[in-house]
């Protein structure tokens, strides 16, 4: 009987804090309010009460940009042994959190191993977004069609289909490429990753380095035409081929965040009206 009192006094007072932080979070005081749900967490004895306090946790780190603590604290709390609401509660903000955090294969996995849970739940349709997101930013183009179709009105669904054909799906060039090109012909691994005018100067350098090189040899400037020519030239040209890769993965995020931008802005107006 005196353990029994004691568990209801220390879940009693866990709810108390629940509240409290509760109260603080919806005032915008997420430090203080992350604290508050600690605490509560450290008094819980209760799993449905633990697994709130983790949550209202998860959100505050979520609201100050802490995605990889908010990461931390919702993989440690289990979906098993808890309410049905409180367990689709947890997934999804696995899933967001991870999303958030710039995983969005581990938001994929979290998604497919719980799926049966959040179909059942009411979170099911946010849980989509996530994931139709995810796909998204892991450029599986007919996955993140697919997915995004589930949100998508009917009146709208043509609209969705444009952004997935091939016209308007962003151009992905091959980091391995541009170095493999820029091995072969100085410059041409820029002018592949888009960046023309850098890969024709790259080239007019090469070009002239090596001209210098030649001149010397011809002349009998052994000596300086190693330095000055043969020198340079290997200096630039190890130089072009890292250049062209790093160029090449820029003009790749540039344009996939040009293209997500419409795209992600579209599916969000979609899943949050109203059905």
């Amino acid at each position: 009987m005196i353990c029994i009192c004691l568990c209801a006094s220390f879940t009693g007072s866990a709810q108390v804090n629940l509240r409290q932080a509760d109260s603080l979070f919806s005032s915008g005081a997420f430090p203080e309010s992350g604290l508050a749900y600690a605490y509560a967490e450290y008094l819980s004895h209760h799993s449905d009460t633990l697994a709130m306090a983790r949550i209202g946790q998860v959100k505050c780190y979520q609201q100050d940009g802490k995605y990889t603590d908010a990461c931390r604290v919702i993989d440690q709390t289990s979906p098993f042994g808890i309410t049905d609401s409180l367990a689709a509660l947890v997934i999804y903000e696995s899933l967001l959190s991870h999303y958030l955090a710039g995983e969005p294969e581990i938001s994929i996995s979290r998604y497919q191993q719980a799926r049966h849970i959040l179909e059942t739940s009411g979170l099911h349709r946010q849980s989509l977004l996530i994931l139709t997101l995810s796909y998204l930013d892991s450029r599986n183009w007919p996955l993140a069609h697919s997915t995004g179709q589930l949100l998508v009105s009917p009146e709208h669904s043509s609209a969705w289909d444009a952004l997935f054909t091939t016209d308007a799906l962003p151009r992905y060039r091959k980091p391995e490429t541009a170095r493999l090109l820029s091995i072969f012909c100085p410059g041409s691994g820029q002018i592949y990753a888009g960046y023309t005018g850098s890969g024709i100067f790259s080239f007019t350098i090469h070009a002239g380095i090596l001209a210098l090189a030649v001149t010397g040899f011809v002349n009998g400037y052994y000596l300086t035409a190693w330095l000055a020519g043969l020198g340079m030239f290997q200096k630039f040209y190890y130089g072009g081929i890292h250049r062209a890769e790093v160029l090449c993965k820029t003009k790749n995020r540039q344009e996939l965040k040009k293209y997500l931008l419409p795209v992600k802005s579209f599916l969000i107006n979609q899943a949050n009206a109203p059905i």
